[in-house]
């Protein structure tokens, strides 16, 4: 009896275990989603200015506007 019961508890360890290591993937998988899309950077920077998407399009680096202008 002993041996069907530790079998049934093992059963359920071994499921328990499976379905949080699928929950640790799908949010690291979501979480390397958001975090690469551009959209939330600038959220995150919280400037939404054409200076600024401006910069952020050029690596960090403000090239002279007058001068794209011409």
């Amino acid at each position: 009896m002993m041996s069907i019961a530790s079998g049934v508890s093992s059963a359920a360890r071994a499921a328990t275990e499976h379905k949080q290591a699928e929950t640790k993937a799908a949010a690291m998988f979501w979480m390397v989603r958001v975090c690469m899309s551009g959209s939330y950077l600038t959220a995150i920077a919280g400037n939404f200015n054409e200076e600024h998407n401006a910069r952020v399009l050029r690596g960090g680096f403000l090239l002279d506007e007058t001068a794209n202008r011409a």
